[in-house]
């Protein structure tokens, strides 16, 4: 008797016979195979690759890096460039094909406007400021100026000190918009960007209780929750809280925008679809205002204490995790592996500091600093 390849046997006879034992054998594997090549294009079909790259200048990033973290935890084979900086242009970078995502606070006509979130504009004054409520139209001739005293909207006898926000902090359109004075608030006003320099300014002011200013919720809420000597005014008689701008009764609110080419890549389409996700929603509810009613909120307020309230990004403790250096010229890169400098703007590349690899970044170190030469 001999022994045949593919588990036969021959015979003295000659005759071919089948080992029952290989046969089930093979076709046990057979099986598997099958199973796998079924089963592999709906894995092919699940998995994101690649880089997708999200500029911005206004106060979202705290959000923008929840939703990074998250997503790259659900596609380790994808990761997020994180670019920001109130001096970026977030538009140019998309349009030009340097980022994928611009994250803004109005449309664009070439772009594709996909909203993720709305964002509650506050009306903060000092604690001491008397006045109980003002309607939309009287906000509206406050920050025009035609308003010059606190008295004539049933305040104290005290001039109004207007502080103006930075134009890049997306809530500047929106609100001189929404309350029909665009261009109008007057060239006097001071203007501070970061919402805790308006906020302590707010407070600081002399003639005492004259300041007012305007910021996203999620920080007005979390300076009023934290003690600070400050006011949030209702409009219309409608409280600034995430129920009444969700359902649209605070009528000063914009929405937050992801703006992309009108042909996004697959792993900025998932990104996109990540963020308008239950699990997205509910991490950008933890600092702004979710589109879905069903989507519950995570700790009970609006204002998330891991970001401490601060939109600029900073944590409670003021210190960030160890980070990397640029593999170019080694200075040292912010959070999520991208920093832009604050005068010439040279875009670092990033580096990956879960392999500790060079990522591609949206432009090599030097490139970037040669462009702005």
């Amino acid at each position: 008797m001999g022994v045949q390849s593919g588990g036969s046997v021959r015979s003295e006879s000659g005759d071919i016979r089948f080992n029952p034992f290989q046969h089930s054998r093979i076709l046990a594997l057979a099986a598997c195979l099958i199973v796998v090549a079924a089963a592999t294009p709906a894995a092919l079909a699940d998995n994101v690759l690649g880089p997708v790259a999200v500029a911005g200048h206004g106060p979202e990033r705290p959000m923008i890096e929840d939703l990074a973290e998250a997503f790259e935890r659900k596609n380790p084979g994808a990761y997020v460039d994180i670019v920001w900086h109130q001096n970026l242009k977030p538009i140019h970078l998309v349009r030009s094909g340097e980022a994928d995502i611009a994250v803004m606070g109005k449309p664009e006509p070439d772009l594709v406007a996909h909203q993720i979130a709305w964002d509650g504009i506050a009306i903060m004054v000092d604690l001491m400021n008397k006045i109980k409520s003002v309607t939309k139209s009287q906000v509206a001739d406050i920050f025009s100026g035609k308003v010059k005293f606190w008295s004539e909207v049933g305040g104290p006898d005290t001039r109004v000190k207007i502080i103006n926000r930075h134009y890049t902090q997306n809530l500047t359109y929106s609100f001189e918009h929404s309350l029909g004075i665009d261009g109008k608030i007057p060239d006097s006003a001071e203007v501070i960007g970061p919402e805790q320099k308006a906020t302590n300014k707010v407070v600081g002011t002399l003639p005492p209780y004259g300041a007012v200013t305007y910021m996203s919720l999620s920080p007005a809420l979390a300076a009023v929750k934290t003690g600070v000597a400050v006011r949030l005014l209702p409009v219309d008689d409608v409280e600034p809280e995430g129920p009444t701008v969700k359902d649209g009764r605070y009528t000063l609110r914009r929405p937050v925008l992801l703006l992309t080419r009108k042909d996004p890549s697959p792993t900025t389409q998932a990104f996109i679809d990540f963020a308008l996700s239950p699990e997205g929603q509910r991490l950008i509810d933890r600092s702004y205002t979710s589109l879905d009613l069903n989507h519950s909120r995570e700790g009970g307020s609006h204002a998330d204490a891991r970001h401490g309230g601060h939109s600029d990004g900073i944590p409670r403790d003021g210190k960030w995790p160890a980070i990397p250096y640029c593999a170019r010229c080694r200075r040292r890169i912010g959070r999520r592996g991208i920093r832009v400098q604050p005068v010439r703007y040279g875009i670092h590349r990033r580096v990956r500091r879960r392999e500790g690899q060079e990522g591609p970044g949206l432009r090599s170190h030097q490139a970037a600093l040669d462009s702005q030469s």
